[in-house]
């Protein structure tokens, strides 16, 4: 089977450290955790979900190396593999920022059940927020594939349409990453309303603007 990406030791290596930090910052913490720990805080900060710190320490660094496993063996099934090749540079950073924005959290849970004072609600949503318009910005790059970048029938079925949409997603993404970074500093019910009007304009903005700009490509045929 042909290589769809050139795979570079170079260019994975940001990847490959970040996981490492990952396993020595888990068995460094281990020892200074309690058997129980926060996993999990609403928008204000505030703990409301807990397990064993073994658990824990365990399941999200292998969820970051299966991830990265992940991203590195899907060109290898996609029925458009040779697209990767016009992407791979995209396709490399795209994998490295998701590791890297998993990492952050990781870090900060560590920390805060550590106990350091760190508002989790607002530095988890601030990292989440600005991945968000950082990828509003890569999809422009994304070719046509199966499996990264916005896949509804429309995008799928014209490559016209695919890159019409990815390039103004940009501005669909970068509201919701502003209403995810905002959400926080708000009182509810505002946090949550600004938290799932973003989420919905992203959502809802890409799938009609790619419906539309497909009609409007087929009546010119």
């Amino acid at each position: 089977m042909p290589n769809p990406i050139k795979y570079n030791i170079e260019k994975e290596l940001p990847s490959i450290i970040l996981i490492l930090f990952t396993l020595v910052l888990s068995a460094v913490s281990y020892p200074n955790l309690n058997d129980q720990i926060v996993t999990h805080w609403n928008l204000a900060g505030e703990a409301n979900g807990w397990s064993s710190k073994t658990f824990f320490l365990l399941f999200f660094p292998g969820l970051t190396i299966f991830i990265y496993g992940l991203f590195l063996a899907l060109p290898f099934f996609d029925p458009k593999k040779e697209n990767y090749i016009d992407f791979a540079e995209t396709y490399t950073n795209f994998k490295t920022l998701l590791i890297g924005v998993l990492t952050a959290i990781y870090t900060i849970s560590l920390l805060s059940n550590l106990g350091y004072l760190i508002n989790i609600g607002k530095s988890v949503s601030l990292i989440i927020g600005a991945m968000m318009i950082a990828i509003g910005f890569m999809l422009k790059d994304i070719k046509s594939n199966w499996f990264v970048g916005i896949r509804t029938p429309w995008t799928m079925s014209s490559v016209t349409v695919w890159e019409k949409t990815h390039h103004i997603s940009v501005y669909f993404f970068s509201i919701m990453g502003l209403s995810i970074i905002i959400a926080p500093y708000l009182s509810n019910p505002w946090n949550i309303t600004i938290f799932i009007l973003g989420t919905l304009q992203m959502i809802l903005g890409v799938t009609i603007y790619s419906y539309l700009a497909y009609k409007k490509e087929n009546n010119k045929k």
